[in-house]
């Protein structure tokens, strides 16, 4: 985002829609930039928008959170470029040759990948389901023959079967098959598994899923004696880079299947210092997060610590720092 004025703001509707009860209008935020020429829209925010019209805003800042406001099936942010009013294409790639416009274009992917995978006890569905996920995730079961139900949330996967195979901890195979992929959802595609498997040994299991040949899931899972042996344990271990042009961003390095071992929803603490002082702090899903480019100068030490979440219990603080030139 370069630096520019707020040109518009609507900030007064609901923040989650779905296809039953979309509203023709959502909460977002226009910035006027580059001499009134580009105009950056931010869509489907939540209603707390966090700017006001004919405030001046800058390379980082904040300007809301992501919802599902207005005529939207899925929480996502919808990003429209225009120049001179005329909508353009600011990633360079298969729908637009040439040079990019963003200042540090992220890579985009085109192969199948994991967003998410879970255990579970019982069966999905309902609020059970994503967005929403009221489901009672595990990453323990125990020993006997046992329901399994897992559900894997895809992208860039076009159907297809899938490889689902159960490893004991000794390495032999208690599971081997091909089983269809039932897909559901429209803006991200996800698929609900149930096996009934014999778990007859304690220790740590493994799933593997695979398609087309291409490994998608590679988990590990404990099988334990008796409920008493249940226990819900911190996120996995997190480290964090810093990639301090500007604006500066704290970027985590970690798997989105095993963030947890309980497969646990995690949110991540960010905490940013300059000098040593703390100048922003929030609690996000997003594995990164962004200072504004106007809290930070050169010769100054920046610092970014994040703390991974289950709800309950934290993990490990990872931390990065770098002096700015």
């Amino acid at each position: 985002m370069h630096d520019g004025e707020v040109i518009e703001v609507e900030n007064v509707f609901p923040d989650e829609r779905t296809a039953e009860n979309m509203m023709p209008v959502d909460n977002h935020v226009i910035i006027s930039s580059l001499g009134d020429h580009e105009r950056t829209v931010y869509g489907h925010l939540r209603r707390d928008v966090l700017v006001r019209r004919g405030q001046r805003v800058v390379a980082g800042q904040q300007l809301g959170w992501t919802a599902s406001s207005g005529r939207s099936t899925w929480p996502h942010l919808h990003f429209t470029a225009k120049w001179d009013f005329q909508f353009y294409e600011p990633f360079a790639g298969p729908c637009r040759q040439g040079t990019s416009y963003w200042a540090d274009q992220a890579s985009i992917p085109t192969a199948p990948y994991v967003r998410d995978f879970t255990f579970s006890a019982r069966p999905f569905g309902g609020r059970k389901d994503p967005p929403w996920d009221e489901a009672v995730r595990t990453g323990t079961f125990v020993q006997g023959v046992r329901d399994v139900y897992f559900r894997i949330e895809l992208a860039f996967f076009d159907g297809g079967p899938m490889r689902v195979t159960f490893l004991r901890p000794d390495g032999s195979t208690a599971l081997d098959g091909d089983r269809p992929t039932p897909l559901q959802g429209y803006r991200a595609t996800w698929a609900d598994f149930r096996e009934r498997l014999n778990l007859d040994r304690t220790g740590r299991w493994r799933i593997r899923l695979a398609a087309g040949g291409k490994t998608l899931v590679d988990a590990p899972f404990d099988v334990v004696a008796s409920a008493k042996a249940v226990r819900n344990r911190p996120p996995n271990t997190i480290t964090a880079r810093l990639v301090a042009p500007s604006p500066p961003q704290c970027v985590l390095d970690t798997s989105l299947v095993t963030e947890d071992p309980d497969f646990q929803i995690v949110r991540y603490r960010y905490r940013w210092f300059v000098g040593g002082k703390r100048v922003r702090a929030v609690t996000s899903a997003s594995l990164s997060d962004v200072l504004r480019r106007d809290r930070v100068r050169s010769g100054q030490t920046l610092t970014c610590k994040v703390t991974p979440s289950d709800g309950k219990l934290s993990g490990r603080t990872a931390s990065a720092a770098v002096r700015l030139r």
